[in-house]
């Protein structure tokens, strides 16, 4: 019975507070929890397991809100259950930005999982007893249309994960003023039989794990991938054109729900987004086609999901549509979504064969007309041939490459791959590929090129910060393995370095980061003859002096020790693992000096390679150095020649 303390509010005044409610809540959890922060994490310097062990702290606290809401809900209650939802949903998003370290982040990361699961659970069985059944997927489909809309702006989908999180927290206040009118409503739609399509609950479950598995991983590869974000969202035009496509697609979705075609909404976007994962095998007009088939394809399956429990059938009571949105989203939304993630991370692509696979099943939860049941009879047998066939030849022609669902980083070269990963990961802010004329660069790097080939890059990797020294020719400065060693412990070689680590891109096979060595030795590698020429001119500069012994001994512990070994003998702490050949035991080396015709020579030879490092080794040079400097360093690895036994001569 309506409740006579409370004054009638007007339908349309309630249904936008409901269209408001779907907005707010789909720009919390897209623009907050599934992105910003994960940017905040991240920024922590929280990567590997650590990263991964936040990310399931956030499912396990979202299949558990989500459980909890279902086990709560009353039509009674709706209003409450929406307010606690909203509140502790942009509770959790402003605390985020307090969090410092990997315990904080991962308390937070339950937090926000648990609030949100608690609130989709309880946002999407209020629906349908706040909507009219004729017009409620349109009304869905525009909240939601909008919330992407929103996502899609610019300046907070290019903005920092701070801003991101005060966004959400927001649109989370404005979905909390928002139940204030429904407070005050004085009834409910009921739901009627005509308001359900046929469809059996398993099969949609099923439908949108995969969709939401794919989506995930599409996402995930858009983000991680320079050249394929570029044609996606890379730019504030394709941000404002997303936004736009988004919001007709959503509200188009809608308008077919509520024709009851809601196996139709979900084989529509399974088919654009299975499109989207098979163009990100390419570039061009492949992946711009891509940019366009992918977002209609999420708006399609977006609307669907919060329609989809108050419309399955037998779903009359506010029970039964509670628990059925926890189940559904608990297995599709938490478990779909880390599934893709976690396939795109490992993987850098969406196999063929998931594919394929993937079509199979939706084909058999949406386009089949019988039920599970009847799928093991005699008259099934003919139909499970002919997808089986249809599977078989689409694997056939990926195999034949006529065509192929790769992701471009594994079919493009390591190099390819370490420049996107170069990008990605932020290496240009520190690190310039332009050796600068007229100054010191060309004596340390190489002799000044007009920067034309690099401008023409997509992105150009110029430069124009340099805390780190220039990348142009580090292939023929670096070898390899030391390139490899230092991006996963930078101190090891320069105790004093500010670069971070990035042991994460070579953990758990992870091909990235031998991509990353492999781009930089690419570096340069056009010009190790005309390198090697220079080095053989260099002389140190006429009034040069060496450095004093204990300056001398000093330069060689902070530079040398930890390969040579504090006295030289080839057994400093990174000796074992530099590769072949194996730092020198200078006290046998051939450098000693100071009684002999030629010394002087000799010392000047040595001095060069301290200055410009052997090709082919882990030997750097130590290019920054001053001349009085390197001479000075010669000077002592000469002296600890002479502390050997019988040290061997060169002839």
């Amino acid at each position: 019975m309506p409740n006579r303390n409370l004054s009638p509010t007007s339908p349309i005044l309630v249904a936008s507070a409901a269209v408001l409610a779907v907005a707010a809540t789909y720009v919390d959890f897209l623009l907050f929890a599934q992105f910003g922060f994960l940017g905040l994490v991240q920024d922590q310097g929280i990567r590997g397991g650590r990263l991964q062990g936040v990310l399931l702290s956030m499912g396990l606290g979202g299949i558990g809100g989500s459980l909890l809401a279902a086990r709560l809900f009353r039509r009674s209650r709706l209003r409450m259950l929406l307010l606690i939802g909203f509140v502790g949903s942009g509770a959790a998003a402003l605390l985020s930005t307090t969090a410092r370290n990997a315990v904080s982040f991962a308390l937070l990361a339950a937090g926000i999982g648990a609030s949100v699961g608690f609130l989709t659970v309880s946002l999407s069985a209020s629906i349908p007893h706040l909507l009219d059944g004729r017009r409620r997927g349109f009304q869905i489909g525009l909240g939601t249309g909008i919330a992407y809309g929103v996502c899609n702006i610019p300046a907070l989908f290019a903005g920092s994960p701070k801003l991101q999180a005060i966004a959400g927290a927001i649109a989370c206040g404005l979905g909390a003023i928002g139940t204030t009118v429904l407070a005050r409503t004085s009834e409910t739609h009921t739901l009627r039989p005509n308001d359900r399509p046929a469809s059996g609950f398993g099969r949609i479950v099923v439908a949108f794990l995969v969709l939401v598995w794919l989506d995930s991983a599409c996402f995930t590869i858009l983000e991680t991938t320079p050249l394929l974000n570029r044609f996606a969202w890379g730019g504030a035009s394709l941000q404002w054109r997303n936004g736009l496509i988004h919001l007709v697609a959503a509200c188009a979705a809608g308008w077919r729900l509520d024709r009851g075609n809601l196996r139709g909404v979900l084989a529509l976007s399974f088919l654009l987004l299975a499109g989207s994962a098979a163009l990100l095998g390419g570039e061009g007009v492949g992946a711009r086609a891509a940019g366009w088939l992918y977002p209609v394809g999420v708006s399609l399956y977006s609307t669907a999901l919060v329609f989809a429990p108050g419309g399955l059938p037998n779903a009359t009571s506010p029970g039964s549509i509670a628990w059925r949105a926890a189940i559904l989203y608990a297995v599709a939304g938490w478990f779909g979504s880390a599934m893709g993630i976690g396939m795109a991370q490992n993987l850098h692509s969406v196999p063929a064969l998931f594919l394929a696979v993937s079509a199979l099943i939706v084909a058999a939860c949406l386009i089949l007309p019988w039920s599970f049941p009847l799928l093991a009879t005699p008259q099934s047998i003919p139909y499970w041939a002919g997808l089986g066939a249809i599977g078989l030849l689409a694997y056939r022609l990926h195999e034949k490459q006529i065509f192929s669902f790769r992701h471009p980083a594994s079919a493009q070269s390591p190099e390819g791959l370490g420049r996107e990963v170069y990008i990605s990961e932020g290496c240009i802010h520190c690190h310039s590929q332009y050796v600068r004329p007229g100054t010191r660069d060309e004596e340390w790097w190489g002799p000044a090129l007009p920067p034309l080939e690099r401008k023409e890059e997509v992105p150009p990797l110029i430069g124009n910060r340099r805390q780190g020294p220039d990348l142009l020719r580090v292939g023929n400065r670096r070898s390899a393995q030391w390139n490899r060693l230092h991006l996963i412990n930078p101190r090891l070689h320069v105790s004093e370095s500010r670069m971070p680590s990035y042991a994460h891109l070579f953990a758990g096979g992870n091909p990235r980061g031998d991509a990353l060595v492999a781009y930089l030795q690419e570096l340069g590698a056009t010009t190790r003859e005309e390198r090697t020429a220079a080095t053989q001119r260099w002389l140190p500069a006429p009034q040069s002096r060496p450095v004093d012994p204990a300056t001398g001994a000093r330069l060689f512990a902070e530079n040398c020790a930890q390969c040579h070994g504090v006295s030289g003998r080839g057994d400093g702490p990174l000796s074992s693992i530099v590769g072949s050949p194996a730092p020198t035991d200078l006290t046998r080396s051939p450098w000693g000096g100071g009684r002999q015709p030629g010394d002087a020579a000799r010392l000047v030879g040595l001095a060069r390679l301290i200055k410009f490092g052997i090709p082919g080794t882990t030997m750097a040079g130590h290019e920054s150095l001053e001349d009085s400097e390197i001479l000075g360093l010669a000077a002592y690895v000469a002296r600890l020649s002479t502390k050997g036994n019988e040290p061997t001569r060169a002839p």
